[in-house]
């Protein structure tokens, strides 16, 4: 398997030494939740608004590189922190 080169000079380069691997990026990093609410307008001070529609979202500055970063069919593999800290200590 062979690709271009990004940079444009038309020399290809040799992928084979990847065909091995199950991923194409690991990203290390903390997991996060985004909690989105959308209301009719700006709340006025100490007040309550009711919520038109919320959403729970993925999140963090890996994970939202991860998702935004590359062309599609690339492989990510995302490892919190916390499974990262464990493998670690297994050895």
């Amino acid at each position: 398997m062979s690709g271009r080169d990004p940079h444009g000079d038309n020399h290809v380069k040799s992928t084979d030494h990847l065909a091995a691997r199950p991923f194409d990026v690991i990203g290390l990093g903390t997991n996060a939740l985004d909690l989105v609410a959308i209301i009719d307008g700006y709340p006025r001070p100490d007040t309550k608004v009711q919520f038109q529609e919320f959403n729970v979202r993925g999140a963090g500055p890996v994970a939202t590189g991860m998702a935004a970063g590359g062309p599609d069919g690339i492989v990510r593999v995302h490892l919190g922190m916390k499974v990262f800290y464990r493998r670690i200590r297994a050895g």
